[in-house]
């Protein structure tokens, strides 16, 4: 009896489970789609899904989260695998119009040992500092955070496993493990080494939807970058506006290497200077 629940189960198709745990789409297209993750908060979606494997991988954790759609109702409704299968054919005690409920983030949060509070970006040290820097606050506003740990404060850019890349006057710092940061949809992959690069391409070129910016936050973060790839598919073409030193030339080496796909190295539009950002400043003065 139980094996012909599970079988019932594993013939629903992924899309449906997705579509009964109120699980919200963000892109994609074909076979390989993006959600944002449904059993944890998930503010930059980072749950790829192949619907023709009827598949899921949560690139925050991939190691721990992926699995079929059985495995996603347990995580989501904290469900043992019987009670799952159940809730995705209609039988059992859950209504399969159940949705877990939506995400309420607590005003202090934590990784690493560290307690931090999040907030809208408003200091005028961190809006001067990226004045310096030639990014607007408008823009800053949209794509960042300020981040308060203690008596510290920071400009928190969000990458993929939930954590934050942070940045003021006096130096930059990681909160939570190093991760990719991944924003857009679009069929052409723009790659940067941070995201101060990231915004100054942006204040020089818009924002295109056409794209996928793909920001490093370490040259060490290549491999996640080819790992990105070869869950969600490789896009038509890709642009790499790396630095203009020895690492950001041997990054772009690894990954024209690596993906094997239409890329181009963009560092001699800006040969005479360090990276974009440096770039920006003069093109602007």
């Amino acid at each position: 009896m139980n094996e012909n629940i599970f079988a019932k189960a594993r013939a629903v198709s992924i899309e449906e489970i997705l579509n009964k745990l109120g699980a919200k789409r963000a892109g994609g297209r074909g076979t390989r789609l993006l959600y944002h993750c449904p059993f944890r908060e998930d503010r930059n979606p980072s749950m790829y899904v192949n619907t023709d494997k009827g598949t899921w991988v949560d690139m925050a954790n991939p190691d721990e989260f992926k699995g079929d759609g059985i495995k996603l109702v347990e995580l989501t409704l904290n469900l043992p695998p019987l009670e799952a299968a159940k809730y995705i054919v209609g039988e059992g005690g859950i209504s399969s119009s159940a949705r877990p409920q939506s995400y309420t983030p607590r005003r202090v949060h934590r990784v690493d040992s560290i307690d931090y509070t999040v907030h809208e970006l408003e200091h005028p040290a961190l809006l001067d500092y990226l004045s310096s820097r030639g990014i607007p606050a408008n823009l800053a506003k949209r794509l960042c955070k300020e981040i308060h740990i203690g008596r510290l404060f920071f400009i928190g850019f969000p990458s993929q496993n939930g954590g934050y890349e942070l940045r003021n006057k006096l130096g930059k710092r990681s909160l939570g493990n190093k991760n990719i940061s991944v924003l857009g949809t679009g069929d052409k992959a723009i790659i940067f080494e941070g995201f101060i690069d990231f915004l100054s391409h942006l204040r020089i070129y818009g924002f295109k939807s056409e794209h996928k910016y793909i920001v490093l936050n370490s040259v060490c973060n290549l491999g996640k970058v080819v790992e990105y790839f070869n869950v969600f598919g490789l896009p038509q073409h890709i642009q790499l506006w790396l630095d203009n030193d020895d690492a950001g030339r041997n990054a772009a080496i690894y990954l024209t290497e690596k993906l094997q796909c239409s890329t181009e190295d963009m560092s001699s539009v800006y040969a005479s200077y360090n990276d974009v950002n440096d770039w920006l400043l003069h093109v602007q003065n």
